[in-house]
């Protein structure tokens, strides 16, 4: 039974049993109430546990880099060392068409 302050008879008007059926649903209505406020402070509870913030690593582009660090990420333009092709190797290609290993 819900209930308002608009709807609330008067309490003098009402017999003994009308006041008891009364008492009894305004009972049921705050024990549900208390049920709700325990469920909400628990989810507060859980909400405060959690961290407020994600935990970010700082980013590596913006510290400087040591001496050695920048030589060993030099990187050179062009073809790697190990595949630059000699000239006599150049002239048979040109002759023959393509090197033997592409062939197989």
């Amino acid at each position: 039974m819900k209930l308002s302050l608009e709807q609330l008879p008067d309490l003098n008007k009402l017999t003994e049993s009308e006041r008891a059926t009364l008492v009894e649903s305004l009972l049921e209505l705050v024990l549900q109430q208390q049920e709700k406020i325990r469920q909400l402070e628990e989810e507060i509870q859980e909400l405060k546990k959690l961290n407020k913030r994600p935990k970010l690593r700082p980013s590596k582009m913006d510290q400087p880099e040591t001496a050695e660090e920048g030589e060993k990420k030099e990187r050179r333009r062009g073809k790697p060392q190990g595949s630059a092709v000699s000239k006599s190797w150049a002239a048979i290609v040109t002759h023959w068409g393509s090197p033997p290993s592409s062939r197989i």
